[in-house]
């Protein structure tokens, strides 16, 4: 099911597009759950990151569209979000917010169903592809490929971010639970403080793992084994190293 949230003030355009989606329905067989809402401010102030896609007007009174925008991706960096304006020079700004696409009002079903079907695609190659975390009270989904490496320091543990912005999330908790919530993705242990994500491997040089982003971490001797065994298995399905960026290889 693909969930979407049409944020737009007049209601004649809202049921518009509401009305689009269960055609698309009806012609594609994809079964879609919408949320209308009325103001920018309205999605923001409560928003749980669950939508794939957005339909963003940005003319409202209360929080212009591209404001919110900007409010969303600071928790979620994946969910599509498709500009509805009459403004379009306004829209062009939308490569701030990495937006999908813009619509021209008045909308024509055939681009609106285009952009629907852009989403499906996007939800099923980002399926699983993420992992939720809580941090100073708020909830955040991270791209598990934003994720250079984890480690934890005292009783945090710190998820360093490496994707379109830098970042680091900071929390309470354990490393193992990091681990087991990570199992089954390109990720290793490599040290009883550190997780490596395996696309961003470039060498291992005797005790240090030189990463893409030029951050080094430690491999433990009881630990390297397994590591170089689960790097060599990524190495294998994916045929090299998929982020290499400079020399190295591995011993």
């Amino acid at each position: 099911m693909l969930k979407l949230a049409i944020v737009e003030n007049d209601g004649e355009q809202a049921a518009r597009l509401e009305g689009y989606v269960r055609r698309f329905e009806d012609e594609f067989g994809e079964k879609c759950d919408v949320v209308v809402f009325r103001d920018g401010v309205d999605i923001v102030s409560d928003y749980t990151g669950d939508f794939d896609g957005v339909f963003m007007d940005i003319d409202m009174p209360m929080m212009d569209g591209m404001t919110a925008a900007e409010k969303i991706r600071e928790t979620d960096e994946r969910v599509c979000i498709v500009f509805v304006t009459d403004l379009a020079q306004y829209a062009l700004r939308g490569y701030k917010v990495n937006a999908l696409d813009y619509l021209v009002k008045p909308v024509d079903y055939f681009e609106f169903s285009i952009e629907l079907k852009k989403m499906i695609r996007s939800k099923k190659a980002n399926a699983s592809e993420y992992i939720w975390l809580s941090a100073q009270g708020a909830g955040k989904r991270v791209s598990l490929q934003d994720i250079a490496y984890v480690d934890i320091l005292a009783h945090d543990i710190r998820i360093h971010v490496d994707g379109a912005r830098k970042d680091e999330i900071v929390f309470r908790g354990t490393l193992k639970d990091i681990e087991e919530r990570l199992d089954g993705k390109p990720f290793s242990r490599c040290h009883n403080c550190y997780i490596v994500n395996l696309r961003y491997v470039t060498s291992v040089d005797g005790d240090e793992i030189l990463l893409e982003n030029g951050e080094r971490v430690f491999i433990s001797r009881n630990r390297r084994k397994k590591f170089m065994t689960d790097l060599t298995n990524y190495i294998a399905v994916n045929g090299g190293y998929a982020r290499k960026s400079r020399g190295g290889g591995i011993e």
